[in-house]
């Protein structure tokens, strides 16, 4: 269903494409959309193959035929033109949402909480994501409209808790820090980890200036703690590297896009930005009998089921190595001490205990990055 009444609150659950229809009608002002105050919008069931009238039409599309002797199937049993017809419909509501709210603060006002993506669907999340994506707006005549879904909810005035669930697509923003005209109080980050990883920033989200930023990362890296000291190993700078590169970036402004909600521009300093990591890093404690050199793995791997050692050391040399307008905003945590989402309610705890249950232990093997995304 496109909507479900949750007491006097008006809750729109649904997928892109019936959001798509709904809005193809729309007129500025209805009375039912502007009611809604929490939104998730999630992917939907696409087609695997485009239909004749849009082979006849199009040489383009040929190329996204599947053949017996040429699968092209990603992950969660997606081809490539299911993708592409996804980035189609995220721009058909991108094209309604700026058509409908330029200038008319009233549409959606009211929302104060939103949910983008669905946790379980990683065909956004794999290295196939960003590559298609990139081929979609180089391509588009409306690129400008294929990322209006997350640049206009993201804006919104009343909006107090947002999540992201997707690294890339639709309703994803790239990686990267974002300077937004009404920052959220608490922006959650909780795409789940594809088993393919490397070393660099790009398992990182995006990162909105003015909120609070958590990100439940899935246990990116788990370390053995060895006697001999931890931090003067290649891959404590490595990792330090990798944070600093991501928190560093040069902002990206939304503030004037010339279409969507507007509102006071947020200043050129950080304000009240904070940024919490979830299992980022995780330490272990010595073992009796295993070698006693560290050891890094990533993903729902042995040695990060086991308990966790404290994060102080590690803060200490993060903290050290920010510039200081970051100092104090970048804070270690363990899984244990995550809470739920507050846009969706998601527990990582519960999240974690389910994956290993459903998926096994993954082996954690950390590859180069022209592997596991070649598209860079």
């Amino acid at each position: 269903m496109l909507y479900n009444i949750c007491g006097p609150k008006l809750y729109a659950n649904c997928f892109m494409g019936n959001l798509s229809s709904f809005l193809s009608g729309l007129e500025s002002g209805n009375p039912l959309i502007s009611t809604i105050e929490r939104l998730h919008l999630y992917s939907g069931t696409y087609r695997e193959e485009p239909p004749y009238s849009v082979l006849i039409t199009g040489t383009g599309w040929w190329t996204l035929l599947e053949t017996p002797h040429q699968p092209y199937k990603h992950t969660n049993g997606a081809t490539m033109f299911m993708l592409h017809e996804e980035m189609y419909i995220g721009s058909l509501i991108g094209y309604h949402f700026i058509r409908n709210m330029k200038g008319n603060l009233s549409l959606l006002s009211r929302v104060n909480v939103v949910s983008l993506g669905d946790i379980a669907n990683l065909n956004w999340t794999i290295r196939c994501g960003p590559e298609t994506e990139n081929g979609m707006l180089v391509r588009s005549p409306l690129w400008r409209e294929l990322k209006a879904i997350p640049h206009i909810l993201f804006n919104l005035p009343n909006l107090q808790h947002i999540c992201q669930s997707t690294a890339y697509g639709p309703l994803a923003l790239r990686p990267g820090t974002y300077r937004v005209a009404n920052p959220p109080k608490v922006f959650n980050y909780h795409r789940k980890l594809s088993r393919r990883h490397c070393v660099c920033s790009g398992d990182m989200g995006p990162i909105i200036l003015g909120s609070i930023n958590r990100y439940f990362c899935g246990c990116l890296h788990a370390v053995r703690l060895a006697p001999l000291d931890p931090f003067g190993m290649s891959q404590d700078i490595e990792r330090i590297g990798t944070l600093l590169t991501w928190v560093c970036s040069t902002p990206i402004d939304l503030t004037n896009l010339g279409y969507g909600p507007r509102g006071p521009k947020v200043p050129v300093g950080l304000g009240d930005t904070k940024i919490e990591l979830y299992d980022f890093i995780r330490f272990s404690a010595d073992v009796p009998n295993e070698p006693p050199q560290q050891r890094v793995y990533r993903d729902c791997t042995e040695l990060a089921c086991r308990p966790a050692a404290s994060l102080a050391a590690f803060q200490h040399l993060l903290t050290m190595s920010l510039p200081d307008e970051w100092r104090g905003r970048v804070i270690l945590k363990n899984r244990e001490e995550a809470p739920p989402c507050t846009a969706c309610g998601l527990d990582v705890k519960e999240q974690w205990k389910h994956t290993i249950e459903s998926e096994g232990l993954g082996d954690g093997k950390i590859e180069p990055c022209k592997v596991v995304h070649p598209w860079e």
